[in-house]
């Protein structure tokens, strides 16, 4: 067995021993804490300091999450823990074999990542971190998943925010 099934294994023998911890692992491992996440990024458009940030933040997801990630799943065509593994499953996912990467964790570090270097940043960090630790307690996706799209989501808002600077600089 893997680090990476390891590592699920513990992350996931959690659920199912708590009610209140399941009640709070599905709602941070769904879709529900995503949608909140992608809320207060948008209302932050209102605030004409941060505009730049919200539209990194729709331009770096269009791409990070909605094509590269989904090329990868594609591609690796890797299961999810619930197909290969006896889990604690807490949500239902009918994607099967497109765990990698988590897309949910790619969305989450996109939004973190447009606001770095504002006060928006570091809870926005934490939020990414605790939605994508859900995506494993539920049992849905692998440690490995949730990095993997951690690393996306950074790399291609920070390409696509050096590429605003870039385009953006008089010749």
């Amino acid at each position: 067995m893997t680090l990476d099934h390891n590592l699920f294994l513990t992350i996931n023998g959690w659920a199912g021993h708590s009610a209140i911890l399941d009640k709070i692992g599905t709602f941070v491992g769904g879709d529900y804490f995503l949608y909140l996440f992608g809320l207060a990024v948008i209302l932050l458009w209102f605030n004409k300091r941060l505009r730049k940030n919200v539209y990194l933040a729709i331009v770096s997801g269009i791409l990070a999450r909605g094509i590269i990630a989904e090329v990868l799943k594609r591609l690796v065509h890797r299961p999810r823990p619930f197909q290969v593994l006896k889990v604690h499953q807490l949500i239902v996912d009918n994607e099967a074999g497109n765990s990698f990467p988590s897309g949910h964790a790619v969305a989450y570090f996109v939004f973190a990542f447009a606001f770095l270097g504002t006060e928006y940043f570091w809870p926005f960090f934490v939020a990414a971190c605790i939605g994508s630790l859900g995506r494993v307690f539920v049992g849905v996706h692998y440690p490995l998943d949730v990095i993997a799209g951690a690393i996306i989501g950074a790399a291609i808002t920070w390409i696509i925010q050096k590429s605003f600077k870039y385009f953006s600089k008089p010749n």
